[in-house]
C-alpha cells in the first residue's frame, strides 16, 4: 500500500521536461467568440469555428480560450470544463462539458488564434503521456530565460475528437523566469484513460503590439470560499477605459503564484477559473479550488490578457451639450438629446426665452447651435 510519500514521488516522477516552440515564421493571428444559446446532451457540446481566413499550411495553429457567461449573470456557475480539438488551419472544434447540474443559459467561448512567431512570446505544444486518473503535470521549460515572470497562458487540446471524458481542469504552477508547471485532472474521478491531450502554452513579459491587446495583469485570491457563491470566489475588475463592445478576455489560474520552481508538482485537488460577466466596462472572474476547505491554497493568482477594440467616445469631445453615441469601433457622432423628462422647473435662458426644465434648454442649444446659456432660475417674465 502506498504511503503519502511515494504517492508525491509518482505524482512528481510525472514532472516532464518538455518545451516545443516554432522557428521565425510570419505572424498571424485571429479571434473571436462563440456564443452557445443552449447545452444539451448532458452538458456537453462541441461546436466548429471556422477562421476569417485560413492559417498558411505546415506550421501548428495556436488555440486558447475561455469560457464566460454573458454581460449579465444573475448566480454563481458551476465550473465548466473547455477544450479545443481539430484544429487545422482553417477551422477549430471548441467544446465544452458543464460541471454540477449546470446552470443552463447562454455560454460565451472567448477565442485567439495565431501562427508562427510572435513578438516577445514563446509558445508552444505541451504533450501528455497516457494516465487512468488524477492530476498529471508537465514541467514546461522556456527556450531562454525572461528578465522577469512573464503571464502565462494555457488551453488544452485534445487528439481524439468528442471526447466528453477526456475533460479536464488545467492550472499552473511553480512558473519562474525559466519555467513553469502546467496541470491537468479529470472532471470524472475514475473516467479515464486518458491520451493525446496536449496543452497550447504561451508566455510573454510584454504582450506583442500586433496583438492589439489593451491589458494583462493578474488578480489575486487570498479569501477563503463559502457556500454564499457556489463555493466559489469572485471578484469584479473594472477595465482601465471602457470598450465598443464586450472584449475577449483570456484567463489562466496559477496554484500558490510565482518563483516556487522549486518544489515538488501540486497534489492538492484541481483549481478552476471561469468568467461569470464580461462587460464593456468590466468582467467578473470566479476561482473554484477543489482542495476542500480545510486544504484550501492561500494564494491563487490568475492572469489575464483582454483584446478588445475600445469606445472611440472615451476621447470624444462633444460641443452645445451634445453626447457622444459609437457607431463602430473607429467612429463616433456627437448627437442632441432625443427626449427630455415632462416635469415642470422653470428656467430663464439669457436669450430671454423661459424653458421648462433645464433639458429642453440644453435640447435646444444643441439641435441650433445656439449662443446661450442659463440665465437664472423661474420664468423669464
Amino acid at each position: 500500500m502506498l504511503n503519502m510519500k511515494s504517492v508525491v514521488g509518482i505524482l512528481c516522477f510525472l514532472c516532464l521536461d518538455i518545451g516545443q516552440v516554432e522557428g521565425d515564421l510570419v505572424q498571424t493571428l485571429q479571434r473571436g467568440k462563440l456564443d452557445i444559446q443552449q447545452v444539451r446532451d448532458k452538458g456537453f457540446h462541441c461546436q466548429s469555428v471556422s477562421f476569417d481566413s485560413s492559417f498558411n499550411s505546415g506550421t501548428p495553429v495556436r488555440v486558447f480560450a475561455s469560457i464566460n457567461h454573458g454581460n449579465e449573470s444573475s448566480t454563481v456557475h458551476d465550473t465548466a470544463f473547455i477544450w479545443v480539438e481539430d484544429v487545422t488551419t482553417s477551422h477549430f472544434k471548441a467544446c465544452l462539458v458543464q460541471g454540477g447540474q449546470g446552470a443552463g443559459g447562454n455560454t460565451t467561448i472567448d477565442w485567439f488564434a495565431f501562427q508562427g512567431s510572435q513578438s516577445g512570446v514563446y509558445h508552444g505544444g505541451a504533450s501528455f503521456s497516457l494516465f487512468t486518473t488524477g492530476t498529471q503535470c508537465n514541467r514546461v521549460a522556456f527556450p531562454q530565460a525572461f528578465s522577469v515572470v512573464p503571464k502565462v497562458h494555457v488551453t488544452v487540446q485534445h487528439g481524439t475528437i468528442e471526447q466528453k471524458q477526456d475533460a479536464m481542469s488545467v492550472w499552473i504552477a511553480n512558473v519562474s523566469t525559466s519555467q513553469f508547471e502546467v496541470c491537468l485532472h479529470e472532471s470524472r474521478t475514475f473516467d479515464g484513460p486518458h491520451s493525446k491531450l496536449m496543452v497550447n502554452w504561451m508566455a510573454y513579459e510584454q504582450y506583442p503590439m500586433a496583438w492589439d491587446a489593451k491589458e494583462s495583469s493578474e488578480i489575486v485570491f487570498s479569501e477563503k470560499e463559502t457556500a454564499d457563491n457556489n463555493h466559489a470566489l469572485c471578484k469584479n475588475f473594472s477595465f482601465r477605459n471602457p470598450f465598443y463592445a464586450p472584449p475577449m478576455v483570456l484567463t489562466t489560474v496559477i496554484n500558490g503564484g510565482s518563483n516556487n520552481a522549486n518544489k515538488a508538482c501540486p497534489v492538492k485537488g484541481p483549481l478552476s477559473s471561469w468568467l461569470e460577466e464580461v462587460t464593456n466596462s468590466y468582467f467578473r472572474l470566479c476561482i473554484r479550488d477543489n482542495a476542500g476547505y480545510d486544504g484550501q491554497r492561500s494564494n491563487v493568482i490568475v492572469d489575464y490578457l483582454v483584446i478588445g477594440d475600445l469606445d472611440p467616445c472615451t476621447n470624444a469631445s462633444c460641443k452645445n451639450y451634445s453626447h457622444c453615441v459609437a457607431s463602430s469601433p473607429d467612429q463616433f457622432t456627437c448627437v442632441c438629446e432625443n427626449s427630455c423628462p415632462s416635469y415642470e422647473e422653470q428656467l430663464c435662458a439669457s436669450n430671454g426665452r423661459t424653458f421648462n426644465n433645464l433639458c429642453l434648454l440644453k435640447q435646444e442649444i444643441c439641435r441650433t447651435r445656439g449662443n446661450y446659456t442659463k440665465y437664472h432660475p423661474g420664468s423669464c417674465t
